[in-house]
């Protein structure tokens, strides 16, 4: 057996050498009970002991020291357990060291997920997991053991023990090598310390499963390890790789080509604007998390709740637990926080990630697309088409320009009645300007001059829509208004401390429509009439002035405004994407769980109801090269309810890869006892929402349920670019504007 050692307040120690993960807890003089180790929000770096209210708990695992917060759980054990088949048995479960156990086996008013009804514990694959019982005494004269084996109660046995001596609690903890949805069977008995007499037994149902947690309730060692595997992908050649973990193993760049492949073409954004937005980030983050559990088989993927960073007073991603050295790495403030990125205070290299693992990271080549003169970007990196960013390092450009989504955010998307309204409603509100806060927008400053002609009425007009930039360029990209630079190898900068040096432009499309007079180049500054509203001009402005626009755009500074990477089709290059869309499939869950919606049926008609925000699109002639504006079903692919990922591997646009959208739709479904995810997430509670907001996320999931609040229902609410982009009138009615364009036709 491994030894062990008492702990004093402040004395942190290693309790043994061996292999066994011990656990040892020292309590205040006055203590009796074992209450169970507690953790609080936030990660705590370093060794220290931590008192509350006169009790101390230092937990020791092999080499190193964790500290725990430990605090009552006088109230979260009031109500009884409906997991214990008779009053006799303790009630009891299994907890990863580290964390509290999870309420849905401590408290019968949690909401709970379905199909773990008749489990008394979750397994979490190749992670230390302990016995819970919350009842055991210091006073006790009893230890007790228990084991973790396979579904018949005998094979595959782990073994671990619980104990106290000398006024502390120990844990000799078990580890599963399972793999999600296997069933196992965990057997407690009772001893008496003086002579190891068995006195009681009790036995019970555990499920191995992978646990998702908000990226800061994660301990230090786990984030550690979790940010560790994350950056194994981004900095290991896919062969290489495959070589050391197996054919499952892919890297960071395959999944950068999965989203940008989907995401980049001039015949519509297949994985956003529509009604596939939200599953098809499903699929592409669990297949990045499957990726991560080949190179280290414990970690899951975590969820960013931005919102509670946003309750906590930081608005700004480079306030938020997200951007640290240890976690994502810093974001370098700008100058002028107020103007964001600019190229008379800033450089552009200055927008790169300055510290941690992820310093300098680099984004990749195009190599693979690059035939694909679509969705290929000037620079020749793999970036969006409209995005003319010549650095070759990740970009995050944040001021204090965007903010985060805030709770009110996610409160409004759970009341939405629809299944249509809730999955259209997903890209924007509850989540948009995450990206659009950390990438940001380099070279404002270079609108002075439009400012100076009169098309803004001051420089607060004038910032606010240099932060929809971006949007904008890729409005008239996918309107065949232009395209990126050619690619003639000519494409290239001198350096990146200014806007000189920077060669590559956007092509407009000169060209003369058949059937019209005029060419796209002629007809742009009626479209930018459509597309920029007065809230950003600050006045009404002529057709002449609209067309100073398209000359900045055409023939000036426009490719020198642009975004970082996460704003634009390859946002997967920036690490930080992927713990954002676990927390909408999260308020997804408890959408579900508050009762969900009366009618899932998904569109299949795009010019009649909505599936995408673009049923009319321009698709290019495979053999004449030409581009037509039609309505055609390909134009919202992606978003019905059978469609898959195109086909990134091969590559082939015209081909599907991986589940349907309805597959994923029905998989992650928590009131279903077909769940098909291979993880659970921890818990579904906002209580920040109701400390700083007064939004009592509990009151309205339970009212959502019981029929005792109406949703709301959002068909007023303008959708597509204007609502994301906000260039056009928000009160107008995206569905109403699509049945005008139809009768038009």
């Amino acid at each position: 057996m491994t030894s062990y050692q008492s702990v004093e307040a402040g004395d942190a120690r290693d309790a043994g050498d061996g292999e066994d993960k011990i656990t040892v807890y020292t309590y205040g003089e006055d203590a009796e009970t074992h209450l169970g180790a507690r953790c609080v929000r936030g990660v705590f770096f370093g060794v220290a002991a931590i008192m509350l209210t006169g009790l101390t708990v230092v937990s020791l695992i092999s080499d190193q020291a964790k500290v725990r917060i430990v605090s009552s759980l006088a109230s979260t054990f009031a109500k009884s357990s409906s997991k214990s088949s008779d009053s006799s048995t303790p009630e009891w479960t299994l907890t990863r060291s580290g964390y509290d156990p999870l309420g849905y086996f401590t408290d019968s008013s949690s909401m709970s997920y379905e199909f773990l009804s008749g489990y008394e514990a979750i397994v979490e694959p190749y992670a230390e997991m302990e016995l819970y019982l919350p009842d055991f005494k210091l006073s006790d004269d009893v230890y007790y053991r228990w084991s973790v084996c396979g579904s018949d109660g005998v094979t595959d046995c782990r073994d671990g023990k619980l104990w106290h001596e000398d006024g502390a609690f120990s844990q000799q903890s078990v580890t599963v090598p399972c793999a999600a949805f296997d069933e196992l069977s965990v057997k407690v008995t009772k001893h008496s310390i003086g002579d190891d007499e068995q006195l009681g037994a009790f036995k019970g149902s555990a499920l191995c499963m992978y646990v998702r947690r908000e990226l800061r309730d994660l301990i230090a060692d786990d984030l550690a390890l979790t940010m560790d595997t994350m950056y194994t992908l981004y900095s290991t050649e896919e062969k290489k790789g495959q070589k050391k973990y197996g054919d499952d193993f892919h890297n960071s760049t395959y999944y950068l080509q999965a989203h940008h492949f989907n995401a980049a073409w001039r015949d519509g954004d297949h994985i956003h604007e529509g009604l596939g937005f939200l599953v098809q980030h499903i699929k592409i983050t669990n297949m990045f998390e499957a990726a991560m559990q080949t190179v280290e088989p414990s970690v899951s993927m975590p969820y960013w709740d931005f919102t509670i960073d946003v309750s906590d007073g930081n608005m700004y991603p480079q306030d938020t637990f997200a951007f640290t050295a240890d976690t994502f790495g810093s974001i370098t403030p700008a100058a002028d926080a107020a103007w964001g990125y600019t190229y008379r205070n800033d450089s552009i290299e200055g927008g790169r990630i300055p510290d941690g693992r992820w310093k300098d990271l680099k984004t990749d080549y195009n190599y693979k697309y690059a035939h694909f003169d679509q969705i290929s970007s000037n620079y020749g990196y793999l970036r969006a088409p409209w995005n003319a960013n010549p650095s070759p390092y990740i970009s995050r450009f944040s001021g204090y320009t965007t903010a985060l989504p805030a709770c009110q955010d996610h409160y409004n998307w759970l009341k939405d009645s629809t299944f249509v309204d809730f999955m259209s409603d997903s890209p924007y509100s509850p989540h948009a300007s995450v990206h659009g806060s950390i990438g940001s927008v380099m070279g404002c400053d270079l609108m002075d001059p439009l400012r100076e002609q009169g098309l803004f009425t001051g420089e607060v007009q004038q910032n606010k829509f240099c932060q929809k930039w971006s949007f904008l360029i890729k409005e008239l990209y996918r309107k065949n208004f232009l395209s990126g630079a050619e690619d003639d190898g000519s494409c290239g900068y001198e350096h990146l401390d200014s806007a000189d040096g920077q060669n590559c432009h956007f092509v407009c499309n000169k060209d003369v429509e058949a059937g019209s007079s005029s060419s796209k180049y002629d007809n742009m500054g009626l479209q930018l009439e459509n597309l920029i509203s007065t809230q950003y001009t600050g006045s009404v402005l002529t057709t002449a002035q609209y067309n100073l626009f398209r000359d900045f755009i055409c023939d000036g500074d426009g490719a020198k405004v642009f975004a970082g990477d996460h704003t634009e089709s390859a946002s997967p290059a920036d690490p930080s994407f992927w713990p954002i869309h676990p927390t909408l499939e999260r308020l997804t869950q408890a959408k579900l769980l508050a009762g969900g919606f009366s009618d899932v049926t998904w569109p299949s008609d795009s010019v009649n109801d909505y599936v995408c925000d673009k049923a009319q699109c321009y698709e290019t002639d495979s053999v004449t090269g030409e581009a037509t504006l039609d309505y055609k079903a390909a134009c919202c692919y992606g978003h019905y309810e059978n469609d898959q990922l195109l086909d990134f591997i091969t590559p082939d646009k015209n081909s599907g890869t991986g589940e349907t959208n309805k597959e994923t739709w029905d998989a992650l479904d928590p009131t279903s006892s077909d769940y098909g995810m291979p993880y659970i997430y921890s818990s579904f509670t906002w209580d920040h929402c109701l400390d700083s907001d007064s939004l009592d996320f509990d009151y309205l999931l339970t009212a959502l349920k019981e029929g005792g609040l109406a949703s709301s229902s959002k068909t007023s609410k303008n959708k597509g670019s204007d609502s994301y982009l906000l260039m056009g009138d928000d009160s107008v009615n995206r569905r109403s504007k699509r049945s005008k364009r139809r009768a038009n036709k």
